[in-house]
């Protein structure tokens, strides 16, 4: 998705195969990191990118926890996650290794 003239943002999630509920962790976590970064870059004073990326990927770990929290169902689903900001030559990734995923879940997040 675009945000304005600041770049743009790609996120690729894969919910884990044989957790429970992969495919919603997978979409929670899209939803909830674009929320946050197009409410971030509306400020008037934003983080800097990388810190963006990363408070991004922690509020999208816990809206599946909260999401596990509200569903029974949900508990122990878990996604894969990378995100990246695209802005002009720049290109930055969460996490750094553009090859790694986060592993977010309602156990926790590992790297």
């Amino acid at each position: 998705f675009e945000i304005g003239d600041k770049g743009s943002v790609l996120i690729v999630a894969d919910g884990m195969g044989g957790e429970n509920a992969g495919e919603i962790a997978a979409e929670i976590a899209v939803q909830s990191i674009k929320a946050f970064i197009q409410a971030e870059v509306k400020k008037e004073a934003p983080q800097a990118p990388n810190k963006i990326l990363e408070s991004a990927i922690i509020y999208a770990h816990n809206c599946i926890k909260d999401a596990c929290r509200d569903n029974a169902d949900y508990i122990g689903m878990g996604t894969t996650v990378t995100v990246c900001i695209l802005q002009k030559e720049i290109f930055r990734t969460y996490p750094r290794e553009a090859m790694r995923a986060v592993c977010l879940s309602c156990a926790g997040r590992t790297r």
